[in-house]
């Protein structure tokens, strides 16, 4: 029994580490942002500085998502530069809670 857990584990955090090799639907993934309230945004990427930087290459590189929900989540997230000054301190929180527990998923938080 552990060792079956232990062994998904283990299969969970080499995947995580994986970079993904499925084609990815930007367009579908936007679509999250684009109707998404920005307001409280302090600037939102354009689309031009988007080309600029071959932003589809770094999300690619990013993105260890599950689902489209998270792809769409997490899209938004780079576009987006918060204007509240907790949001950044939740977000390195909850990275450094995962870099110091690989093996847990952020469905267990």
């Amino acid at each position: 029994m552990f060792d079956s857990k232990k062994k998904e584990q283990q299969k969970t955090l080499t995947n995580q580490k994986k970079v993904k090799t499925t084609i990815i639907d930007f367009e579908r993934i936007a679509l999250y942002f684009g109707h998404s309230d920005k307001s409280d945004a302090y600037p939102v990427i354009d689309d031009n500085t988007l080309n600029d930087v071959d932003f589809e290459e770094i999300f690619i590189s990013m993105d260890r998502t599950s689902s489209v929900i998270g792809q769409q989540y997490l899209y938004a997230t780079l576009r987006t530069i918060p204007n509240t000054p907790n949001q950044p301190k939740e977000l390195e929180h909850l990275i450094n809670t995962l870099n110091g527990k690989p093996e847990k998923s952020i469905l267990q938080f």
